[in-house]
């Protein structure tokens, strides 16, 4: 490939890179580090970084795993369908990714946030749409949102592990003594689990993603006390 044609190719990708990644950090560095680095460390000695990171790790690792069982689970079902069956199934399985993260945040807000469809019907038969809206931004209520699109990343990801393995490698543990269970633990699993450790990886930060947008938009849209991630 000529050097010419190299150039022109790459160059799209490149000025993307620079506009919308490069130039922004930039930007963001030098106004975190204006100060010398004393607002990292006024960040740090805050009490509710400690408690926010806290409740971001636990809630990471919770619906990590919450969401690795469920895909996982879903992917073994569908791998053991037909393949027209598997097609449709995909299909509605994936729809949740194909709407941006905000715009299902702002779904969730508008349907149960303090002035939320859902909250405000509730309200009419005397429940407080106040501390109704406030379990939305709890982490029961951002596990609960983020179910939305983590599992279908999941079953994605393990379906075509799942598909491709061959099954007749249980029957032939099984046939030299391994009980079904061991079969399974020695067998399938050794092989599927760099797949679900990238699968925890990638479900991890987007749970993460979400609760920086918590602790950044939560008190615009009516959270009322941001210790309750405590």
């Amino acid at each position: 490939m000529r050097a010419g044609t190299f150039l022109i190719l790459v160059a799209p990708g490149a000025a993307l890179l620079t506009f919308f990644f490069l130039i922004p950090l930039g930007a963001v560095s030098l106004d975190a580090f204006s100060g010398g680095g004393t607002a990292f460390l006024r960040v740090v000695g805050n009490d509710l970084f400690w408690g926010g990171l806290r409740g971001t790790l636990v809630l990471a690792a919770t619906a990590s795993v919450f969401s690795l069982v469920v895909g996982f689970a879903v992917a073994l079902h569908l791998s053991r369908l037909s393949e027209t069956a598997r097609t449709a199934l995909m299909f509605i399985i994936a729809l949740p990714l194909t709407f941006s993260g905000l715009i299902v945040a702002y779904g969730f807000i508008l349907t149960y946030g303090r002035a939320g469809f859902i909250t405000q019907i509730l309200a009419l038969i005397g429940i407080d749409p106040v501390a109704f809206s406030g379990l939305l931004y709890s982490p029961q209520g951002l596990a609960f949102a983020s179910s939305y699109y983590l599992v279908p990343r999941v079953v994605m990801l393990l379906l075509p592990v799942l598909v491709n393995f061959d099954v007749a490698q249980l029957g032939a543990a099984e046939s030299l003594g391994a009980t079904r269970g061991r079969a399974v633990r020695d067998v399938l699993i050794p092989q599927i689990l760099p797949t679900v450790f990238t699968a925890f990886c990638l479900v991890a930060a987007v749970v993460i993603g979400i609760m920086i947008g918590h602790f950044l938009w939560g008190p615009a849209y009516g959270r009322t006390s941001p210790e309750g991630m405590k």
